[in-house]
């Protein structure tokens, strides 16, 4: 069973309203979508946000009907995305712990930052690139060498800087849970795969990224998208973990069978058959059996020989 697969095409039923049914008494994602745009303009017209660039969803042509109560937007739509910065020219890591680290895409895997390999910025480059950081409420996005990993802050790293070939989802106006779930399906995928700049390292824009088409649910659908799509997930895991270890039993269980087989005890012996010794005279009439001391109890008929005698 490819269980990766299988849990690509979770999330693909997930984000095409398959996954779980509709409610008709949700309140449309429409709705959420008018309130977040009223939302971001406000903020827009306080100063307190700048006003992104115009952004139209991609061809959303291979998502055929849309279910009742959803809508089409862009990434940009539910939420801002700022990217990260580099070491400054000149400066390295640090080789001691400091209480700042620099989150690399290195680290980003399983949908959440390893804590085994971490690096660390002394004082001084913390405070030339302090303003980069990356929230336990944001999500990151990978746009540099890897291309479109999506996954979760823990809360032991939020505040931590974060590298420039990543981008912070940040002000995330929906489900989380969710929007990481529609980053990572096929069709996300596929957008970030074809879009990124063919350069010596393939770098995907933040303007490319903004463009993302999002297929928007009611926000109680999301939540139960998420539920069910952790449910089924935890079963996928649970059924790769059998295969890998039915796989070392089957090992196990090969070598034990060979085992039986050469020690006499995988079949009955039957005393009527000619021993063992006679065959190996008749293949060399001056054979001469081993010592066979330490081949305790060896069955009846049986004998040790060397594989040049057979």
């Amino acid at each position: 069973m490819d269980t990766k697969k299988l849990r690509q095409k979770i999330l693909d039923l997930a984000i095409r309203g398959k996954l779980v049914p509709q409610d008709p008494n949700d309140e449309p994602a429409s709705v959420l979508l008018e309130r977040i745009r009223a939302e971001k303009q406000q903020l827009i017209n306080e100063g307190k946000i700048k006003a992104p660039r115009s952004s139209k969803a991609s061809d959303t042509s291979h998502y055929g009907n849309l279910p009742k109560g959803w809508t089409i937007c862009t990434l940009s739509d539910l939420c801002e995305i700022k990217g990260g910065k580099r070491i400054p020219k000149g400066k390295t890591f640090s080789k001691e712990q400091t209480p700042y680290i620099y989150i690399r895409v290195t680290d980003m895997k399983n949908q959440t930052i390893l804590l085994d390999d971490l690096k660390y910025i002394d004082f001084d480059v913390h405070e030339e690139i302090k303003n980069y950081i990356i929230r336990a409420d944001d999500l990151y996005l990978t746009i540099a060498g890897t291309i479109g990993s999506v996954g979760c802050i823990p809360e032991s790293l939020d505040g931590m800087h974060l590298t420039e070939n990543a981008a912070r989802l940040t002000n995330i106006r929906c489900s989380k849970k969710y929007l990481l779930y529609a980053l990572l399906s096929t069709p996300s995928q596929e957008h970030f795969s074809f879009r990124f700049h063919q350069v010596a390292q393939p770098k995907l824009s933040i303007e490319t990224a903004s463009s993302t088409t999002i297929y928007l649910p009611p926000i109680k659908e999301q939540e139960r998208i998420v539920s069910k799509v952790e449910k089924l997930i935890r079963i996928v895991d649970i059924i790769e973990n059998g295969v890998q270890d039915l796989g070392v039993s089957s090992k196990t269980a090969k070598a034990k069978i060979l085992s039986l087989a050469i020690s006499g005890k995988l079949v009955p012996q039957d005393p009527t058959d000619e021993p063992a010794i006679d065959l190996l005279k008749r293949i060399n009439p001056d054979f001469l059996p081993c010592d066979n001391s330490h081949y305790e109890n060896l069955p009846v008929g049986w004998i040790k020989c060397k594989m040049s005698d057979l």
